[in-house]
C-alpha cells in the first residue's frame, strides 16, 4: 500500500510542475521592438539588426529601417 501512495503522490508531482510550466510558457509574450536597422550599404544583403550600431563588414552606420510594429496601410497601391 505504501508503495501505491508514493507512486501516486509522484504523479500528481509530476501532473503539477507539468501543468505550471505550461502555464508559465503560454503568458510570456515576445520582446517588442521599436525600430529594425540596417547596413545603407546592404553588405549583410537583408539582415537587420534590433538596435542601432555598426555595420560589422563596413563600419558604417546602420540605419533605421522601419518600426517592426508599424502598420503599413498600403495607400497608393494594389495588390493583384
Amino acid at each position: 500500500m505504501k508503495q501505491i501512495s508514493v507512486i501516486l503522490s509522484l504523479a500528481i508531482a509530476v501532473f503539477s510542475f507539468t501543468a505550471v510550466n505550461a502555464q508559465s510558457t503560454k503568458n510570456k509574450t515576445p520582446k517588442q521592438v521599436d525600430a529594425i536597422y540596417q547596413c545603407p550599404m546592404k553588405c549583410e544583403g537583408d539582415k537587420t539588426y534590433n538596435k542601432a550600431g555598426k555595420c560589422p563588414k563596413c563600419n558604417m552606420n546602420l540605419t533605421k529601417v522601419k518600426a517592426k510594429n508599424s502598420t503599413d496601410n498600403h495607400k497608393g497601391h494594389d495588390h493583384n
